[in-house]
């Protein structure tokens, strides 16, 4: 439920103006190995429209030796590069991978912020907080992401979910300024219906059983 509010409390906020959410605003990350450490996010622009938006990374702490680098829609930047321009179209999602790098040296942690902003309105904002730890022993970097496929899409009312790996509970249908529509219990083979709904774009969200999120889409209605 907390994960939920969270989720709703960003997805909300970034709405109001173009739409502006992502997947996850808290990352924990045990380390793994001693030589790259990836902490997994996605942005998403729910607008309409194309629009430019700035990521900046702000390093609140991290061990002696250890280096971060940020990867966004473009690509994978060096530790040295701290903030950087990126496009979306509208109703997609980018990369906004955070990545540590021990070099050799597992014990340690660190704690990057990083802040992205629509380049030409700083007000549409959010931020997302990763955390890299040794003392984490199981790797609970959220959002465990599914890849599912929403089909037929576009839709003139009924559609279907496939690659959930039976792992969806709770699938439901927000307006794109944040409000909840409707929400179904996920099961196999099963449609979903958004007749009542006028035509235009809707996100589909999934959760498991513990209310954890699982992946978004975006729908179109006819």
């Amino acid at each position: 439920m907390k994960q939920f509010l969270l989720f709703a409390a960003l997805f909300f906020a970034g709405t109001l103006t173009a739409q502006l959410s992502l997947e996850s605003d808290t990352l924990r990350v045990g380390i793994d190995n001693d030589a790259d450490v990836v902490a997994k996010n996605i942005v998403i622009n729910g607008s309409g429209e194309q629009l430019t938006f700035t990521w900046e990374r702000n390093i609140v702490s991290i061990t002696d030796g250890w280096q971060t680098a940020v990867c966004d829609v473009n690509q994978c930047w060096l530790p040295s590069v701290g903030d950087r321009n990126f496009g979306l179209l509208g109703n997609s999602e980018g990369t906004l991978d955070v990545h540590v790098y021990p070099g050799g040296n597992t014990e340690g942690s660190a704690l990057i912020e990083v802040n992205v902003f629509q380049t030409d309105d700083t007000t549409n904002a959010v931020t997302a907080v990763y955390i890299f730890d040794s003392s984490i022993t199981t790797n609970t970097n959220e959002p465990q992401r599914l890849d599912f496929k929403v089909f037929p899409n576009p839709t003139t009312g009924l559609f279907s979910i496939e690659g959930t790996d039976g792992r969806a509970e709770v699938l439901e249908v927000y307006s794109t300024t944040g409000r909840l529509l409707t929400r179904y219990h996920v099961q196999e083979n099963n449609w979903y219906d958004l007749a009542n709904l006028g035509g235009g774009n809707y996100l589909i969200r999934l959760t498991d059983r513990d209310g954890q999120q699982l992946g978004t889409k975006f729908v179109t209605k006819l």
